[in-house]
């Protein structure tokens, strides 16, 4: 039978050599002869020339089957070699096949071979023409990792990680961002390696981006920061766990939680757990009780991460992107939590908040998104605008953070009392032009029907004073105020 059926097998339907599986597989096992082990595993890896998704699907079953019937050194040193072999083949679908094998077995290899020799092939994988083959080697590393236990590799992985983020197709940077990225994360945790490896090197490449003007890149890493935060919370966690009921964390994630970001399943607790320890965390850190290994994860963001933070705000050259990292800092006090963020990010923010970027993602990104801020959020406008009147500040910084906020309509109303408040009590007429101005850039991005309610009275009141600048500064901003035809409306019944 293993000296006929090489024969055969060309001679059977495409659609029916699935059929010749069991037999392929039942004399692969038994055989005693190497070299026809090897044909026949060589007949199995090669059923189809070409094969699509479903066919692929099936040898891999096989492949497994075959995994599961031998020893593991047989399993390596007889079906490796027919990845080894086609991983420069000439068609796309057997370099798929060479990925998805490397992926779907690795649970059967050796953590050494994974740490070397199937590393080593989805690495070269990594490096195909086609993008296709790079997406399918990036989410099947993501498997291989969790096979990996020496921590040596770390920076070969995170060098992986890098690659992805850098690749010319979106396609692979989005399968490293749900996936990899995740993988990698949680490898790194349960390693006490995540924050100083990976999120630093974010951090650090974000920066570099920046101020390269490498525009491709700055999005994958905010998205990537973004993703990062709930590790971020994982990694504050877990030492409150090891004190609790020692280390909960698993090693690994399996395939059917890649690209999920809850930390109940990242920590392997239940979610009444998980409050408990949040809770914990958050009082302590208030109380400057924390454990040393948790202080030692904020002190490094203090440090270390805010001001990097910080100098990519600063290093914006497209102001567009200033909303990029209100949301960022936003989403972190939805994830990490207020108290974290107020404690550890803010100071850091509140230091640098005179300048012109980072003034508009403070108020906005910090004190606009948690309603326990709304009141320090209004004092704090109110002092700002009177700091700009009398000190003949350049405008543009608030009028862009008055911009961000009113995208927010729950905070609207604070604008407002804040406007109507500065324009009652102003002695300095640079005051009212400056109000006018930030009248201006509300008029361009707010809500039409807002404007009518929220911003004409307010512009009413300027073009009724008496001040020639005043009246000047308006004049010269009425089209771009008055575009909206309900707006033209309500000017020219109050004029």
């Amino acid at each position: 039978m293993g000296r006929c059926l090489p024969h055969i097998m060309p001679h059977v339907l495409l659609n029916k050599r699935e059929e010749l599986l069991p037999v392929i597989l039942c004399l692969a096992v038994q055989h005693p002869n190497p070299t026809t082990r090897d044909n026949l595993l060589h007949l199995l890896f090669n059923l189809v020339k070409k094969p699509d998704f479903d066919q692929r699907q099936i040898i891999r079953a096989g492949c497994e089957a075959f995994a599961r019937s031998v020893d593991r050194s047989r399993l390596e040193e007889e079906l490796l070699p027919q990845c080894w072999e086609q991983i420069s083949d000439k068609f796309v679908e057997r370099r798929l096949l060479v990925a998805e094998t490397c992926g779907s077995l690795s649970a059967h290899f050796s953590v050494d071979v994974c740490s070397s020799l199937i590393l080593s092939i989805l690495k070269q994988v990594l490096d195909d023409k086609d993008e296709s083959v790079r997406e399918c080697a990036v989410k099947n590393l993501s498997l291989v990792i969790t096979r990996i236990y020496n921590e040596h590799k770390a920076s070969d992985l995170l060098q992986i990680l890098k690659s992805s983020f850098h690749d010319s197709s979106s396609k692979v940077q989005q399968t490293s961002l749900r996936f990899y990225l995740p993988a990698l994360s949680c490898w790194l945790l349960s390693r006490d390696q995540y924050l100083h490896t990976c999120y630093n090197m974010l951090l650090q490449q974000l920066l570099t981006s920046i101020q390269s003007g490498s525009d491709r890149h700055i999005g994958i890493y905010l998205q990537s920061l973004s993703v990062s935060n709930v590790f971020v919370l994982a990694g504050l966690l877990r030492p409150l766990l090891k004190e609790s009921s020692g280390d909960a964390m698993s090693e690994s994630i399996d395939e059917s939680h890649l690209g999920l970001l809850d930390p109940c399943v990242i920590l392997s607790i239940s979610k009444s757990q998980y409050k408990s320890t949040l809770s914990n965390f958050n009082t302590s850190l208030v109380q400057l009780s924390l454990p040393e290994s948790v202080t030692t994860q904020t002190d490094w963001f203090k440090s270390t991460a805010v001001p990097c933070l910080v100098e990519c705000i600063k290093s914006v050259k497209d102001k567009s992107l200033l909303a990029d990292f209100t949301k960022l800092l936003a989403q972190m006090q939805t994830v990490i939590g207020r108290t974290f963020v107020q404690q550890v990010i803010r100071p850091g923010l509140l230091e640098h908040v005179t300048d012109a970027r980072v003034l508009p993602v403070y108020c906005a990104g910090i004190l606009a998104v948690n309603e326990e801020d709304r009141a320090e959020l209004k004092e704090f406008l109110g002092e700002t605008l009177n700091q700009y009147a009398q000190q003949y500040l350049q405008v543009e910084p608030l009028t862009e953070t008055f911009a961000e906020l009113s995208q927010t309509r729950s905070v609207l109303h604070i604008l407002v009392n804040v406007l109507n408040t500065a324009l009652r009590e102003a002695t300095n007429p640079h005051m009212k032009g400056i109000i006018a101005k930030i009248c201006k850039g509300l008029c361009d991005c707010a809500d039409p029907q807002d404007i009518v309610t929220h911003v004409m009275p307010i512009l009413t009141r300027l073009a009724n004073d008496q001040t020639c600048s005043c009246r000047r500064l308006l004049s010269y901003h009425s089209p771009s105020c008055y575009s909206a035809p309900q707006v033209s409306k309500q000017h020219q019944r109050a004029a």
